[in-house]
């Protein structure tokens, strides 16, 4: 039995949600009394009961709107569109969690700040990988998604898009400096493949977004190894040091 809590069956409550559920349970009832007779409703009640009940006044309601001249499949999309608006208003994040770009739906990305001065409805900061720019977007405009899977990085597992990134930088950074190790390669390939594949930015986004980090991390490695220095040029720090004659 799935019943619907009696809160929202009395349409009581501040919640205009509540509010309208309740309305179109009273609308139900009547509808059930019109088609069959007078009892004991079953709205809300058993699913499978209800199920058919809604069938069978959204089949009505084509008849009516046929009758009326209006397109039944566009004013049902519009009402779904409408409702899914409502839905995606009502979710509440959190910083770190994932979500998409309902306007741009190839967009994957991490709430990285909330901005609550409206607390009704407040907005985030949404940083998708490989764009320069933060999103500043309403509820509204996001859906939760699963988050990033891990990926196997040179020395330990990214689960996370930071973690992941700082694994690309450093693969690239060995690389860039003519590292021959084969495994710096394949952490490449495979931490590129797995961002591209769950952020929905192109390789070209991502590195191109990251050269500045990169470039510190080159400088970096470049500090902490000496570079080997030409033997002609070794040969001519000898000779000042050990001038010509001297014992």
């Amino acid at each position: 039995m799935n019943t619907v809590p009696a809160s929202i069956t009395a349409g009581s409550g501040d919640d205009p949600a509540v509010q309208r559920i309740g309305a179109v349970t009273e609308a139900l009832r009547t509808y059930e009394r019109r088609m069959f007779g007078d009892g004991p409703s079953a709205v809300p009640g058993e699913r499978t009961y209800v199920q058919t009940l809604t069938s069978a006044l959204l089949c009505d309601l084509e008849h009516f709107a046929s009758a009326n001249g209006v397109d039944f499949t566009e004013a049902a999309v519009a009402g779904h569109e409408t409702y899914a608006d409502e839905i995606a208003a009502a979710r509440r994040y959190a910083i770190g969690d994932a979500v998409q770009l309902r306007h741009s739906p190839h967009r994957r990305g991490i709430i990285s700040g909330i901005d609550d001065a409206h607390k009704e409805d407040p907005s985030y900061l949404v940083r998708v990988p490989g764009l320069p720019y933060v999103h500043h977007e309403h509820a509204v405009s996001l859906e939760p998604v699963g988050s990033f899977p891990p990926v196997k990085g040179m020395f330990r597992a990214a689960v996370t898009v930071d973690q992941a990134e700082a694994e690309l930088i450093d693969a690239w950074a060995h690389l860039h400096l003519g590292s021959a190790e084969a495994a710096w390669t394949q952490t490449y390939d495979r931490v590129l493949k797995a961002l591209t594949a769950w952020s929905g930015s192109t390789s070209h986004e991502l590195l191109t977004n990251l050269q500045p980090q990169i470039n510190e991390r080159v400088r970096q490695l470049r500090a902490a190894v000496p570079l080997q220095e030409h033997p002609a040029r070794l040969a001519s720090h000898d000779n000042t040091t050990h001038p010509k004659g001297s014992t």
